[in-house]
C-alpha cells in the first residue's frame, strides 16, 4: 500500500464516522423527544383500560340492594366521574368487595387522580395520582344509553378518546 492510498482510506474511515455519529445524534434526540410521550400515552390507556375493566364488573353488591338503587355511573363535575365496580378490600386485599372509583382531574396539578372508597367498610384510601401532564380531562355521560364517553389530553397535544357502555 502507498501512502496516498492509506491517507484515501483513513478519509473515507473518517467521513463514514462523522455521517454515523451524525444519524445517531439524529436518532437519539428523536427518542429523547418521543420517549416520554409514547409512555405518557401507555399510562393515559392503562387508565382507561381500567375504567372499562370498572365498567365490566356487574357483579358487585349483594343480591339483596336496598330500596334506593343508587346511578352505576355518575358524572359529578365536567371532571370528575364515579364509577360503583367491586374493588379490593382495604384491610382484606385479596377480597373484593363493592366500592366506588372516582376518577378527577386537578387542574393545579396537571394530574389525574384515583380514589377508592371501600362500600362496606365506608373507608377510602388516599387518593392516588394517576397521570401527569394531563392538559385536559373531559368526561360525558348517557344515562339513557349507557355511553361514557373519556377524553384525555396531554400537555404535548396527544389526545385518547373511548367510549364505554355497560351492562
Amino acid at each position: 500500500m502507498t501512502i496516498l492510498e492509506l491517507l484515501l482510506a483513513l478519509a473515507l474511515l473518517g467521513a463514514l464516522c462523522s455521517l454515523l455519529t451524525s444519524w445517531l445524534v439524529t436518532v437519539s434526540r428523536l427518542s429523547a423527544d418521543r420517549g416520554p410521550r409514547l409512555e405518557w400515552r401507555s399510562a393515559a390507556l392503562r387508565i382507561l383500560d381500567g375504567i372499562e375493566d370498572d365498567l365490566a364488573c356487574d357483579d358487585f353488591e349483594p343480591a339483596n340492594r336496598g330500596s334506593k338503587e343508587q346511578p352505576r355511573v355518575e358524572v359529578v363535575e365536567p371532571s370528575r366521574v364515579r364509577i360503583r365496580t367491586r374493588s379490593s378490600s382495604i384491610q382484606m386485599p385479596d377480597s373484593p368487595c363493592p366500592a366506588t372509583h372516582e376518577y378527577r382531574f386537578d387542574r393545579m396539578t396537571s394530574t389525574l387522580i384515583l380514589s377508592i372508597s371501600a362500600v362496606s367498610q365506608r373507608t377510602s384510601i388516599a387518593d392516588r395520582p394517576l397521570i401527569s401532564r394531563v392538559a385536559d380531562w373531559t368526561v360525558e355521560l348517557d344515562e339513557e344509553q349507557r355511553v361514557l364517553t373519556i377524553t384525555i389530553r396531554s400537555e404535548h397535544g396527544d389526545i385518547l378518546s373511548r367510549r364505554f357502555t355497560w351492562p
